[in-house]
Order: structure tokens, then C-alpha cells, then sequence
């Protein structure tokens, strides 16, 4: 319900209880009633500005996968540095992350130490004839931004598609990407990464830690071609709603 409807609405039921009391009972009694209620009143319509603050606030975070901020209407949350897990690592992390650029520390120990988990910078590796994001982008390591929307309550990563379906706001698109479909290299998830990639200065060393390659069709064996087509390098939209 809008908020000026809702005030009107409230302002009627007012009017409608002073006439009750009016009528009913002593002018003491009324006098003390009817400033209790004007301050009821007021209350109320102060409740309107609650409400919209309240909905200012609401909102749904995602990440901006190889750029340092964020597009259209979103806010920045902060932005770091991709991250990820050694290439030809068995065990680690499979998912990946957006480390911030100022980390704080609690108990720890200096030195790489046994049966641990690691986590390493993470680069882009665009080879051979590959179409997605350009070669100047290869072997560079990635930024990444936290965004968060403002009035919206969902987000989506909707692999294949540049465009948003039907009643959603694009955020962002690009290409998706994960670990090469090699032997000897080991599980990443799939995540979107901007079509206009940034990268960390100083990170084009092509370390070969984390990294992360443009996305392609397989085979049509058991995926529906057309309108996939063997080869392709898969697109990605991330929207809201």
C-alpha cells in the first residue's frame, strides 16, 4: 500500500474516533484523548519516512568478477584482489573468492606450513585462437568488486546469455569461466567474468597459480545443438530483481 494512501487512511480513522469521543464524554476526558491521538497521528506519518529508509537499505550483493567497481545504480562494498586454488592442487577450496585489499590478521604463524589449505592470486589465461575477452588480457591477474544493489531482493548468474530475461536488471555480463578441461587440473566453479576485463597492476608475471580460462561448448552428445554450437565460447549476464 503507498504511504500517502495509508496516511489518509489513517487520518480518516482519527477524524471518525474524535466524533465517537466527542460526543461520549466529558470535556476533560476528550481534551486528554484527542492529544493522545494527535500524538498517535504524528507517529504515524513518521512511520512513513521508517518505511522508506527501511527499503533504501534493502538489497542483494554480488560480485563483479575482473573489474574494480561497479556498474549503473549498485554500491560499491569494497573491492580486492580474485583468488582461487593452485591449478594442479588436489584438495583447497573449489569456489572463488574476492579477497579484500586490506586483510586483517588474528593468531597465525609466518612460513607455509604442513596440511594446510592454500589459496593463491588468480589469473586469466585467454590462449590459442579463443575469442573471449582479447589477448591483452592473458596472463594478467584479476581484480574484483562487491556490489550491492539497492531495492532489489535477488540475483542471478544466467550462463549463455548476454541479455536479462523479462522483469530482471542486468548488472553486468561477460564470459563465463573455470579451470581448463585438462588432466592433471582440478575442479573450480563456473563464475561470469566482466566482458571488459580490468587487472592488478604489476600481476602479468604469468605465475600459473589460480587460473581460470574462457568457458566453451563441448560436444552436442547430450547438449541441445542448435542452438548451442560446438566450440563456442559461452556468454553470461548477472541480474537482479
Amino acid at each position: 500500500m503507498h504511504t500517502v494512501g495509508v496516511e489518509k487512511m489513517h487520518i480518516s480513522i482519527v477524524v471518525i474516533l474524535l466524533v465517537v469521543i466527542v460526543t461520549k464524554h466529558s470535556n476533560g476526558y476528550r481534551n486528554y484523548v484527542i492529544r493522545q491521538m494527535e500524538q498517535n497521528l504524528n507517529d504515524l506519518k513518521k512511520m512513513k519516512w521508517c518505511e522508506g529508509n527501511v527499503q533504501a537499505k534493502t538489497g542483494v550483493t554480488y560480485v563483479r568478477w575482473g573489474r574494480n567497481t561497479c556498474a549503473g545504480d549498485a554500491t560499491l562494498v569494497y573491492n580486492g584482489f580474485m583468488a582461487g586454488k593452485h591449478f594442479a592442487s588436489g584438495g583447497d577450496g573449489a569456489n572463488i573468492l574476492c579477497l579484500p585489499k586490506d586483510p586483517e590478521w588474528k593468531r597465525y604463524a609466518n612460513g607455509l606450513n604442513h596440511l594446510t589449505s592454500r589459496i593463491f592470486g588468480l589469473e586469466m589465461d585467454i590462449l590459442h585462437n579463443n575469442q573471449a575477452f582479447g589477448s591483452s588480457s592473458n596472463a594478467k591477474n584479476m581484480p574484483c568488486a562487491v556490489c550491492k544493489t539497492s531495492g532489489r531482493s535477488a540475483v542471478l548468474m544466467v550462463p549463455g546469455r548476454m541479455t536479462c530475461h523479462s522483469g530482471w536488471h542486468k548488472e553486468f555480463s561477460g564470459y563465463l569461466v573455470a579451470q581448463a578441461s585438462q588432466t592433471g587440473r582440478t575442479a573450480t566453479e563456473y563464475i561470469c567474468a566482466d566482458e571488459n576485463l580490468e587487472s592488478v597492476p604489476g600481476g602479468d608475471r604469468d605465475d600459473n597459480e589460480a587460473v581460470l580460462y574462457p568457458v566453451e561448448v563441448g560436444g552436442c552428445a547430450t547438449l541441445k545443438c542448435p542452438p548451442y554450437k560446438k566450440g563456442r565460447e559461452l556468454t553470461c549476464a548477472v541480474c537482479s530483481q
